[in-house]
């Protein structure tokens, strides 16, 4: 979970400095993923950890996941209605 994220945090500025629009989707894919494992963690923390449900952490958790979805290309295009060209 350090790696997903560090990813996270850093790689959209990374491909928005270095990589072509191509790698986009793969881009996209991983970031799922990523989005995707963090739900999961707080899912199971929620049932593992006592007192973690609805706790100050637990909301810390969910807003910075739910931030993730600005970096995944396809939900924003669904929820803007437009194409990512700029």
């Amino acid at each position: 979970m350090s790696a997903i994220t560090v990813y996270s945090l850093f790689f959209d500025d990374i491909k928005m400095i270095a990589l072509t629009v191509h790698t986009d989707d793969y881009i996209y894919g991983v970031t799922t993923f990523c989005f995707c494992a963090f739900g999961v963690e707080i899912i199971i923390a929620s049932i593992m950890k006592e007192k973690y449900f609805l706790t100050f952490f637990f909301w810390l958790d969910v807003v910075s996941t739910l931030s993730m979805i600005t970096d995944i290309g396809w939900i924003m295009d669904l929820m803007t209605g437009g194409g990512g060209s700029g």
